[in-house]
């Protein structure tokens, strides 16, 4: 029986992907850099760290100036998360919380723009647990932001449930244990194949408890 459900971030708590790859690429253009649709692709369930990794992986130096520069940039493109929340997402914790389950996130994102989602939609006090992956050394698809998860949650992985919807995401918690659900996305070429099952509504989560 479940006891958990450890929930991904963008792309399943809000729509984020479309407005994250325009910011993006609009930031590369000042740089005169062309992002290609695999590098695109590539940062989805990603964090600035390992973009700027991924991009320049023998130069320290520019990885850590342009990283600096974009999330300035991010500081000034902000996004309005009331708009892109996933509209089932409420009435499926509020459901969640009747069965008495323990409600987490596990997101690469930093947490001061977790916390900027939840405040918008009034949900900060909502979940038991939240992990950032910018606190570990690597984040997703190493499953080391899962396996702390599940520490501070006190659980087992057999009893906990993840809800991604990234290729990165789901690597990772399946390299902790973790059953995990894939929230289904067609727009962009996600490899969600190793996910126990896609779910095309939160809502659907509840059948798995």
């Amino acid at each position: 029986m479940k006891k958990a459900i450890i929930f991904d971030m963008d792309g399943v708590l809000i729509d984020s992907e479309p407005f994250y790859q325009k910011r993006r690429e609009d930031f590369f253009k000042h740089y005169d850099i062309v992002l290609s649709p695999a590098q695109q692709q590539e940062f989805i369930g990603s964090n600035p760290d390992d973009m700027f990794r991924f991009l320049f992986p023998n130069d320290l130096k520019r990885q850590l100036a342009l990283k600096h520069d974009y999330l300035n940039y991010k500081h000034d493109h902000v996004i309005s998360y009331t708009d892109i929340i996933n509209p089932d997402l409420v009435n499926t914790l509020e459901r969640l919380k009747q069965h008495h389950l323990k409600i987490a996130i596990a997101s690469s994102g930093s947490l001061e723009s977790i916390q900027s989602v939840l405040k918008a939609n009034h949900l900060l006090n909502t979940f038991n647990v939240i992990v950032s992956g910018t606190q570990f050394e690597r984040s997703k698809p190493h499953p080391a932001i899962y396996l702390e998860t599940l520490s501070q949650l006190n659980l087992s992985a057999s009893e906990c449930l993840a809800i991604e919807d990234s290729t990165h995401g789901i690597q990772a918690a399946k390299s902790a244990g973790i059953e995990v659900l894939a929230l289904r996305e067609t727009r962009y070429q996600t490899d969600q194949s190793q996910a126990t099952a896609t779910i095309d509504s939160l809502l659907e989560i509840l059948n798995w408890l």
